[in-house]
């Protein structure tokens, strides 16, 4: 089946554009990285708008690609400072949750009938976040608290709006919306590191890391444009709320990042309500 590889392939992405993109973050301003960060994405975005032309695209499109980009950068800019703070799993856990929750939030607004088992997911949601925010760590390097939680639900509220305002866009203009998004997120960032005094100039592996983590976020939501068209986006839609596992199996690993059984309960609940949710 074309959804379970191509939901793998998200999760992954996601997963690694939040590694990456929170180490760096530890190295420089998680602004700076951001920007980096959607710099590195313009090529993948863009060569996703060339492999599916837009048959029409309205001002509508442009302009809903615009709201997804502001909205992008306030997402990864909380993702990153949360994700530099923090552990990665707990950040990512519930950010993942918040985005999930969000276009649930607005289908209900706009009159649509949630399916049971995302009925049943609201549950474990406010569990997950509750837990999350109040655990502490057992590592004094690693920073837990309501501030890092606050930032990690924000960025999924962000999030949650970047999938809602690209979802607003025409059938018809394909990956255009998606390529309008990122180039204006793109411009706000630099501009916005410009504005404080900083430059885009950072340390090698700084830039690596987050050119790899704008290129690979790039290509998850590419995979997105690629399902909605294939006709299996509801069949994918439930592999991007196991993103936060492969974060914090990775985290474990590679950057010795622990979770007390609390937070991994946390965790848990946290993946099982993205999941749900997307149903």
């Amino acid at each position: 089946m074309l959804g379970v590889p191509l939901g793998l392939g998200a999760a992954t992405g996601f997963a690694a554009a939040d590694v990456f993109g929170g180490t760096a973050s530890k190295n420089a301003s998680p602004l700076k990285v951001t920007a980096l960060a959607r710099l590195g994405g313009v090529p993948a975005t863009a060569m996703a708008a060339l492999i599916v032309p837009a048959s029409h695209v309205s001002v509508s499109d442009v302009g809903w690609g615009i709201c997804a980009g502001i909205a992008q950068v306030l997402a990864l800019w909380f993702l990153f400072r949360a994700l530099s703070q923090g552990q990665m799993g707990v950040g990512a856990a519930l950010s993942g949750v918040m985005a999930s929750a969000i276009p649930v939030t607005w289908a209900i607004s706009r009159g649509e009938r949630v399916g049971a088992l995302g009925a049943i997911g609201i549950c474990p949601a406010l569990a997950g976040v509750a837990i999350l925010s109040s655990a502490k760590s057992d590592n004094p390097k690693q920073t837990a608290g309501m501030g890092v939680a606050i930032e990690a639900a924000l960025s999924g509220v962000c999030f949650g709006l970047v999938f809602v305002t690209l979802g607003e866009a025409h059938h018809s203009s394909q990956a255009i919306p998606l390529l309008v998004s990122q180039l204006a997120s793109t411009l706000i960032g630099v501009v916005l590191v410009i504005a404080t005094g900083d430059s885009l100039r950072a340390e090698r592996h700084v830039v690596l890391m987050a050119t790899v983590a704008g290129a690979t976020a790039a290509l998850a939501n590419g995979t997105f444009v690629w399902a909605t068209h294939a006709g299996v986006a509801s069949v994918m839609a439930v592999f991007p709320g196991l993103a936060p596992v492969l974060v914090a199996v990775v985290a474990r690993i590679f950057l010795h990042q622990t979770m007390t059984k609390q937070q991994q309960f946390g965790v848990a609940l946290a993946v099982a309500a993205a999941v749900l949710l997307s149903f």
